[in-house]
């Protein structure tokens, strides 16, 4: 009775064995492989490089307070201009400077919006010009008005602005250029008109009238004689 049993104990350890064995020899699932997860970049909207680094010349006004320049700069429609990429050097009248030009109120009118773009495109000068330079500058400095430029000068260690106009803050960065603050509106110099003189007609010589030819004196007829 005990033989079997052993006997039976064998037999079923070595079928779990065998089933082991069979079990180990199995290859493994294969697991799935992880695909690396596609980043989604956001795409950065193109802005103007001069508003990635700060504020622009308009902005730059606004915030020193010239008001009366920033009311004229919208009614001529050179915001824009002002807002650019290109590198400029704004001379700003103060807002007493405005009040001191006569005919301000006439610039404001529609129909002088020619003349008030004149004005102010004369007050903008080409480059990025900051006091420093201004100090040593020995040439006139180009504006974006058609035929006009500023002279410039240093007298008692202040830049002066065609002889008379004083630079009162200087220095005033913006993204697109610098603005310097000035104590009074620089008017373009008048373009003077070449007067053209008539030319002097060259007077002919005058014919001398033809003189009447001399009668040729009649014979007097034969006296009679008698």
């Amino acid at each position: 009775m005990l033989g079997r049993v052993s006997r039976g104990l064998c037999v079923a350890g070595l079928a779990l064995a065998f089933s082991g064995l069979a079990a180990a020899q199995q290859p493994e699932p294969k697991k799935p492989e992880a695909k690396p997860a596609v980043k989604v970049e956001a795409k950065a909207e193109a802005t103007p490089q001069h508003k990635e680094n700060g504020k622009d010349l308009v902005e730059v006004a606004k915030e020193g307070k010239f008001n009366t320049l920033c009311e004229l700069v919208k009614l001529a429609g050179l915001e824009e201009v002002l807002k650019g990429p290109a590198p400029m050097t704004l001379f700003a009248p103060t807002d007493d400077a405005f009040k001191a030009c006569p005919d301000l109120e006439e610039l404001k009118k529609p129909e002088n919006k020619a003349k008030l773009v004149d004005l102010l495109t004369y007050h903008v000068g080409k480059g990025k010009l900051m006091a420093a330079d201004l100090e040593k500058a020995t040439e006139p400095v180009k504006t974006m008005h058609a035929k006009a430029v500023i002279a410039v000068a240093l007298k008692d260690g202040k830049v002066v602005l065609n002889d008379k106009v004083h630079v009162v803050k200087a220095d005033m960065a913006a993204s697109n250029g610098v603005l310097h603050g000035i104590d009074a509106v620089l008017r373009a110099p008048a373009e003077k008109k070449v007067e053209m003189k008539p030319e002097l007609k060259k007077e002919e010589p005058k014919k001398e009238a033809p003189k009447p030819e001399a009668k040729k004196a009649e014979p007097k007829p034969a006296e009679k004689k008698g």
